[in-house]
């Protein structure tokens, strides 16, 4: 389009629109009045198929319009939704961080104090001078006793009676006196002479234990916890862990001859049915040929035997020497005969074709 053309339509325009700004509202209704008027007339003097085309375009514009909207509002929805996922991821990271800072922060607080009491620690006197007094390793009497005061208290126990609910002032002063050299008489000194089982109850361990100077009958299981005797214990242990390996090795045996036994009984089958005549050395008529095949690149018949359930693979060049008859009506069921027309079928058939 030319310049002049252009710069033209421009001024029609902003003369039409600053002529729209100065008019009345009575002129403007009669304008848009008479607009409307001239096009209802248009559209009643048009063709059906200029009018079709019209609202056609108006509503494809229309649809166009409506899906950018929707699309457009889709869009600002999205980008919420996605501004809130990011918010709530970014809340959950700084959270799980701070969680971790304070687990960093507890931990450098134990190393910190660990460091600080290091040097106490080392030091050889630190415990003597807490203990206020040098230290001693226990004596095996001191450990056995362990052991037999537990049990001392659990006879003491049971052996006692259950006491009154009312009993006098002055009986209940002396019997702390008497009490205590009751005690120390019947506390004795339980030593175990050999560790005899072991189990396992609710997760710990317990051993059977014969005490010195009692018999069978008095044997008890005590926990691992309470015992002072590692070097029973470890006697022990050895000779349990050596039965445990035995019974291990026997259980595997026991497997392997149950394995084995199978195995054998297999293989010996499998060589009885292998020295098992086959075929026409069995001794047995031949009844009839069930099927045929090359697969070996020899041609094989198999063959059904009288008074047998059992088949066997035949070489034919066999077959066709001893039971030719047999061969013969085999190929008999598998042949096809085809009869050729008579001169006057030949003849009919051409008249119904003319």
């Amino acid at each position: 389009m030319p310049k002049d053309s252009r710069a033209k339509r421009k001024r029609m325009r902003e003369a039409k629109r600053r002529a729209r700004a100065a008019e009345s509202d009575e002129a403007r209704a009669a304008r848009l009045a008479s607009n409307a008027a001239r096009n209802a007339k248009r559209r009643a003097e048009e063709p059906p198929e200029i009018r079709a085309e019209r609202l056609a375009s108006n509503a494809t514009r229309i649809a166009k319009k409506r899906a950018e909207e929707r699309w457009e509002r889709d869009l600002q929805h999205h980008t919420r939704m996605q501004e809130e996922y990011y918010l709530a991821q970014l809340a959950e990271r700084r959270a799980r961080d701070a969680v971790r800072y304070q687990q960093v922060l507890a931990r450098l607080d134990q190393v910190h104090h660990y460091n600080r009491n290091l040097a106490r620690y080392d030091d050889p006197n630190f415990f003597q001078e807490e203990l206020q007094g040098p230290l001693e390793p226990p004596s095996v009497d001191v450990k056995l006793a362990t052991v037999a005061g537990k049990k001392g208290k659990k006879a003491e126990e049971e052996e006692q009676p259950a006491a009154p609910e009312a009993v006098p002032e002055a009986a209940a002063t002396t019997a702390p006196a008497a009490a205590e050299p009751a005690e120390e008489e019947e506390e004795e000194e339980y030593v175990v002479e050999k560790v005899l089982d072991r189990r396992v109850v609710k997760g710990k361990a317990e051993f059977l234990l014969k005490w010195k100077g009692f018999s069978d009958e008095d044997n008890t299981w005590e926990p691992e916890e309470n015992l002072d005797c590692p070097d029973l214990i470890a006697e022990f242990m050895s000779k349990y862990k050596e039965k445990e390996e035995k019974k291990k090795e026997g259980k595997r045996k026991a497997t392997s001859e149950a394995t084995k036994e199978p195995e054998e009984r297999g293989s010996k089958r499998k060589k009885e049915e292998g020295e098992k005549a086959r075929g026409f050395g069995r001794g047995l008529q031949p009844e009839r040929i069930i099927g045929a095949t090359d697969s070996s690149g020899e041609l094989m018949f198999l063959m059904k035997w009288k008074n047998s359930d059992e088949a066997d693979l035949v070489p034919a060049k066999e077959a066709n020497v001893k039971c030719p008859q047999v061969v013969i009506s085999f190929y008999e069921e598998r042949l096809t005969w085809h009869s050729y027309p008579t001169e006057e079928e030949e003849k009919k058939e051409e008249e119904k074709k003319d």
